[in-house]
């Protein structure tokens, strides 16, 4: 599991309606920097701990956000 990143997102926004930040797109940018940072290293945890997990693992290319996602996984469809 990656460690939560703070300022969070909701922190973000906190701040942004609060005015205390008021460059938008440099605090996003660096909130997606820092999850990138913490994602990477869990996934180089993971694999050190013998587990066979890849970035690939995370790639869902059948993933239509404008649609629902349609679950055909035997174990979700009760078979």
């Amino acid at each position: 599991m990656p460690k939560p990143v703070t300022p969070s997102f909701e922190d973000i926004c906190t701040g942004l309606y609060t005015g205390q930040i008021k460059d938008m797109r440099a605090a996003l940018t660096k909130l997606n920097e820092d999850l990138e940072k913490e994602f990477v290293k869990a996934l180089d945890k993971a694999v050190q701990e013998g587990h066979k997990v890849s970035r690939d693992d995370y790639v869902f290319a059948d993933w239509d956000l404008g649609k629902p996602y349609k679950w055909d996984i035997p174990e979700y469809l009760g078979a």
